[in-house]
């Protein structure tokens, strides 16, 4: 009969001791090999095959005989027996928490120094002299550039000139020329 016997999870959770809601849990993590869900009267449950439960929680069950577990039908309490739980101490996490912390400050320096590594980097490469390929091309934009700047500067002083004469012409003029506008 343990063979082909189906628990509901209150009855798998009066077995193992566990809550209700962390059998539920271990079954919507797959845990168990064999488990079905029942729909009957409008809700539905699951079962957990007695052999699924042993094989997963059998080493904290107890004896496997439905009368030592309750299963029997009978009025029979159920073996408290828990599976084991993996809990770690609030010392070990902290410890482990320094660890971390401290691999991540080491981490985060780390990534701080190649970045001022690299930054360094660009910025001697900027400063380096221009490849000889660019030095042709950039002479010739300067000799362009000098040449509208004579061509500006000779236009500039010929206008100096010419407004030099018109003031000389001016003063050369007498008092009374330049009063009757003559």
């Amino acid at each position: 009969m343990g063979n082909d016997k189906w628990l509901s999870l209150k009855e798998a959770s009066k077995m193992t001791g566990k809550s209700v809601n962390a059998l539920r849990l271990l079954v919507n993590r797959k845990r168990f090999d064999m488990v079905k869900r029942v729909e009957g009267n409008g809700f539905s449950q699951w079962m957990i095959h007695h052999d699924s439960l042993v094989k997963t929680c059998g080493d904290d069950m107890g004896s496997t005989s439905d009368s030592d577990k309750g299963l029997s039908g009978g009025s029979q309490s159920a073996v408290m027996n828990t599976c084991q739980v993996n809990t770690v101490t609030l010392e070990h996490y902290d410890q482990q928490r320094e660890k971390w912390l401290e691999e991540r400050d080491k981490l985060q320096a780390g990534l701080m120094m190649y970045q001022y590594k690299f930054e360094e980097l660009d910025r001697q490469i900027r400063l380096l002299p221009a490849p000889v390929e660019s030095i042709p091309s950039k002479l010739a934009e300067l000799e362009a550039q000098t040449a509208e700047d004579r061509q500006a500067l000779t236009r500039s002083q010929e206008t100096i000139k010419a407004l030099e004469e018109a003031l000389q012409n001016e003063r050369s003029r007498s008092w009374w020329q330049k009063l009757w506008g003559k």
